[in-house]
């Protein structure tokens, strides 16, 4: 995916704030994320927020711009209105 990570190894303090998740997934916890990621309902919120990002990186239109977001925070409340 075309998305930012956080990462810095002159700064690995931040791995103490989320050491309680390093562990692997259990077969369960897998096949639920598994569950859960291949949903329609995530799928379409997926590939919405993907396409937003795309628009959003080469749109420089201030104007446009807002457009571009006003219509993902449109999309994306209604995705989680109907999913909860």
């Amino acid at each position: 995916m075309d998305i930012w990570h956080h990462s810095n190894p002159s700064a690995p303090d931040y791995l103490y704030d989320i050491e309680e998740f390093l562990d692997e997934p259990t077969v369960e916890e897998r096949e639920w994320i598994k569950g859960k990621y291949m949903s329609q309902a995530f799928t379409d919120l997926r590939n919405g927020y993907i396409s937003a990002y795309h628009s959003l990186k080469y749109e420089h239109n201030f104007q446009k711009r807002s457009d571009i977001l006003n219509k993902w925070y449109l999309f994306s409340a209604e995705h989680f209105e109907t999913h909860g």
